[in-house]
C-alpha cells in the first residue's frame, strides 16, 4: 500500500479528494505512528484536518483519526466534535507554541466551522443516494422477539419497577448481542447513541410509569409497548396525562421557565468580561468531588477546566478527564466567587479555568453563563416526554421499625415522636462512612451553611441504639433508600454534629450521641414525588428567587453552599460546567445591602447573597425597566438616585448620554 505523509494532504482539496480518492492507504503521521486507512477514513481525514489549517506548529498526530471517536464502532454526529475537542487540548497543552493561544483558539474556531461547512456541502450532498430511513419493519423485527415478548409478559403480571427494569434489560441485550439485529436501522441507531435509549424503550419494551402533571405517578405501569399498542382504557387514559403534560410544559412551564431565564440574564448581566492572567488569590473552595456511588456519576466531567491546588506540588493545576485519582476527595477549587481582579465586573481566567479558551474577548460572560444553564433546562422542559422513561419515586414509607421512633414531617422527612428522646434510656445514632462520606470533612465551629447537606450525606440507611437504665443495649436498622432515592442529613443535624461531635465505633461506624438532640426537629430529608424536568426547573428557581432568610431577612444561604447546591440539582440530570454555575452565583452577590449597596460583593467584607426580586429592584434601573414590576417597585423618584449606582449595559435605556461620556472616560459615575 501507499504510505502518504499527513500533511500531504493539505496539497489536495476537499472536494477532490471526495470524488477522486479512492484507495486504501497507509498514512505516516507526526508521532510516528503508521495507520492503514480505508479511502473513506483518509477523506474524512482530510475535511477534519481543515481545523488545522492555521495552526502548522501544531503536529498531526494519529488520534486525529475519527475511528478513535466512534460510538460503539459507529460514526456518530459527535464523533467530529470529539475530534475537534482533542485537537484544541493538544493546542492549549503543547508548550512550543508560543504565539497567545487565545486568540488561536479563536482561528480554529473559524477553521473547523469551515470544515464542518464543507462536509455539510460537499460531503452529504453527494451522499444522498445512500441515505438510510427507518420502517416500521425495523422496529417489528425486533419487538417480534421472543425474550422480549417475555419480559414484557412478565411485566403485565407483576407490574413493578423491578420487572420493568428487567425489560429494558433484555431490549438493551438483544439488541447489542444478537446477530441477526446487527444491520437493523433501529439497532444501530441505539448502538450509537444517535437516539435516545428512553424512546427506543418506550417504543419496544413497555412504557413503565407515567406520572400525572403535578409529578404525582399513577398506581399501575402501561405494561405495553407502543410498537405493540395501547388496547385497555387505563392504558389509553393515563397516556393521555402524558399528553397532557407535554401540553403544559411547553406553555405554561416553559413561560415560566423562559422568564426565570430572562431574569437570571438581567442579573448576570452585571458580569461583564473575562480577562486574560492571574489575578493572584490564593482563596479556595473546600470542594468533595463526588464518584459514582456517590451521586450517581462522578463529578469530574463537570469540574474539567477548573483549577485545583496540588497539594503536592504546591500549585494550581488545571483538572482533566484523568482526574478521577481525585474522586472521594476533598479538593481546594479556584472560582469565580473568589476572584480577586481590581474590576468586580470581570472575572479572571484562572479563577474561570481553561474554559476561557472558548469564551470570545467580546462575550457578556455573566449573560453567556447563566443562559447556557438556563437554555439546557428550557429544552429539557420541551423534551420531557422523550427524556424520561419509566417514572420512580421517593416518597417516605416508614417501616415498623421506624415508627417505633420517628414521623414523617413536612412529607418528605424523619423527625423523632415526642417523648423518644431526653429520657432515661440514652440513644445513639449509628451510620456507616459511605452514608456519611463528608462528615469528617466537618470541623467543630464550621459554618455548616456553606455546604450542601448532599455533599456530606448519602444515607441509604442507619442504625437508633438504646441503652437503658440497666444497661441493656438494642440495635434498631432503619432503611432510608426508595426507589432510587437517598436521604441528606438536614442543616440543623449538621450543625448539632459540628458541635456535639461524634465517635467512631470497632466497625468505624460514625456514633452520634442524640442526649442534646430535640423531638420534632427533622434530621434526615428525602424527595416526595418523581423529580422530572419541570421539577428540576423550580427547584432551581427556587434558590435564586426564594433563598431562605433569617428573621432579619438576611439570606441564610453562602455563595460557596448555594454552588454546591445548585451544582448537585441541576447536574443530577444534565451537565453544565462548575465554571458557568460559579459565575453565574458571582453576579447575586451583593457589597453592602443594608446601606444600600446592591453592587457585586467582590473586596466587601459585608457581602452577601441576595434574592432576584431584591438586586432588580436596587441594582440597575436599566435592569428594572425590563423586568415585571415597574410601576411599584421601578417608577419611583428614589430610583433615579442612588449613593452606590451600578454599571449595567442597559444603563443606557435610562441614561444614554452618561453611558457614552463614561465609555469614551470624559463622565465617572
Amino acid at each position: 500500500m501507499v504510505k502518504i505523509p499527513v500533511r500531504n494532504l493539505f496539497r489536495v482539496k476537499t472536494k477532490e479528494m471526495l470524488l477522486g480518492f479512492k484507495t486504501d492507504s497507509v498514512v505516516v503521521f507526526e508521532d510516528n505512528i503508521e495507520l492503514a486507512l480505508s479511502h473513506r477514513e483518509i477523506i474524512m481525514l482530510r475535511y477534519v484536518l481543515e481545523a488545522l489549517r492555521s495552526l502548522p506548529e501544531l503536529p498531526i498526530v494519529s488520534k486525529y483519526v475519527l475511528r478513535n471517536y466512534y460510538s460503539n464502532g459507529i460514526y456518530v454526529s459527535k464523533s467530529i466534535n470529539k475530534c475537534f475537542e482533542s485537537m484544541i487540548t493538544d493546542m492549549v497543552k503543547d508548550q512550543n507554541i508560543n504565539r497567545d493561544k487565545r486568540r488561536i483558539v479563536v482561528d480554529m474556531y473559524r477553521d473547523m466551522y469551515t470544515s464542518i461547512n464543507l462536509i455539510y456541502n460537499e460531503v452529504l450532498y453527494e451522499l444522498l443516494d445512500y441515505a438510510t430511513t427507518l420502517s416500521i419493519l425495523d422496529f417489528t423485527e425486533i419487538q417480534s422477539d421472543p425474550d422480549l415478548l417475555a419480559s414484557i409478559e412478565k411485566v403485565k403480571k407483576e407490574m413493578t419497577k423491578e420487572s420493568i427494569d428487567k425489560s429494558y434489560e433484555v431490549l438493551d441485550y438483544i439488541i447489542k448481542n444478537k446477530p441477526e439485529y446487527a444491520n437493523n436501522t433501529i439497532a444501530r441507531a441505539y448502538i450509537s447513541g444517535t437516539v435516545n435509549p428512553n424512546q427506543v424503550r418506550q417504543m419496544l419494551a413497555v412504557r413503565g410509569f407515567v406520572t400525572e402533571i403535578d409529578s404525582r405517578i399513577f398506581k399501575y405501569p402501561i405494561a405495553t409497548s407502543f410498537t405493540l399498542g395501547l388496547y385497555n382504557i387505563y392504558d389509553l387514559a393515563i397516556e393521555s396525562r402524558s399528553g397532557a403534560k407535554a401540553l403544559f410544559l411547553s406553555n405554561k412551564a416553559i413561560q415560566e421557565a423562559e422568564y426565570f431565564a430572562r431574569e437570571m440574564q438581567l442579573i448576570t448581566m452585571v458580569v461583564r468580561s473575562i480577562v486574560q492572567g492571574d489575578c493572584g488569590s490564593t482563596e479556595t473552595i473546600n470542594w468533595l468531588v463526588r464518584d459514582a456511588s456517590m451521586a450517581g456519576k462522578s463529578d469530574i466531567p463537570n469540574l474539567v477546566g477548573s483549577y485545583y491546588l496540588n497539594e503536592e506540588t504546591g500549585k494550581f493545576e488545571a483538572i482533566t478527564l484523568n482526574h478521577t485519582h481525585l474522586e472521594g476527595k476533598v479538593i481546594k477549587l479556584r472560582t469565580a466567587l473568589s476572584c480577586k481582579y481590581k474590576d468586580k465586573d470581570k472575572v479572571c481566567t484562572t479563577c474561570y479555568g481553561e474554559l476561557s479558551y472558548g469564551v470570545h474577548d467580546h462575550t457578556g460572560l455573566g449573560h453567556s453563563s447563566s443562559t447556557n444553564m438556563t437554555a439546557k433546562v428550557s429544552q429539557s422542559i420541551l423534551s420531557t416526554k422523550h427524556l424520561v422513561g419509566s417514572a420512580s419515586s421517593g416518597s417516605i414509607v416508614l417501616t415498623d421499625t421506624a415508627k417505633k421512633f420517628f414521623m414523617v414531617k413536612n412529607k418528605d422527612s424523619y423527625a423523632f415522636r415526642a417523648n423518644i428522646l431526653g429520657g432515661k434510656m440514652k440513644i445513639k445514632l449509628l451510620v456507616d462512612q459511605k452514608s456519611g462520606f463528608g462528615i469528617k470533612d466537618i470541623k467543630p465551629g464550621d459554618d455548616v451553611r456553606k455546604l450542601n447537606p448532599l455533599r456530606v450525606s448519602r444515607v441509604s440507611m442507619f442504625a437508633i441504639v438504646t441503652e437503658d437504665i440497666k444497661g441493656n443495649v438494642e440495635y434498631y436498622p432503619i432503611t432510608v433508600k426508595t426507589a432510587d432515592r437517598y436521604g441528606a442529613f438536614t442543616y440543623e443535624f449538621l450543625e448539632y454534629i459540628s458541635n456535639k461531635g461524634y465517635t467512631l465505633d470497632d466497625n468505624d461506624r460514625y456514633v452520634i450521641d442524640l442526649d442534646d438532640w430535640k423531638s420534632g426537629v427533622s434530621f434526615i430529608t428525602l424527595p416526595q414525588v418523581e423529580f422530572n424536568f419541570l421539577a428540576l426547573s423550580k427547584a432551581i428557581k427556587s434558590e435564586f428567587k426564594y433563598m431562605e432568610q433569617d428573621s432579619k431577612g438576611i439570606p441564610l444561604e453562602t455563595p460557596e453552599s448555594l454552588l454546591q447546591k445548585v451544582f448537585d440539582l441541576i447536574n443530577s440530570k444534565l451537565d453544565v460546567n462548575i465554571a458557568l454555575l460559579a459565575v453565574t452565583i458571582y453576579a447575586f452577590t451583593v457589597a453592602d445591602p443594608e446601606n444600600g449597596d446592591y453592587s457585586l460583593g467582590r473586596f466587601s467584607k459585608k457581602a452577601r447573597l441576595a434574592r432576584i426580586e431584591d438586586i432588580i429592584s436596587h441594582r440597575s434601573l436599566g435592569a428594572g425597566y425590563a423586568w415585571e414590576k415597574v410601576m411599584d417597585r421601578i417608577l419611583s423618584p428614589i430610583s433615579f438616585e442612588s449613593k452606590h449606582p451600578v454599571s449595567h449595559p442597559l444603563d443606557v435605556m435610562v441614561k444614554p448620554n452618561e453611558v457614552i461620556l463614561n465609555k469614551y472616560k470624559t463622565f465617572k459615575w
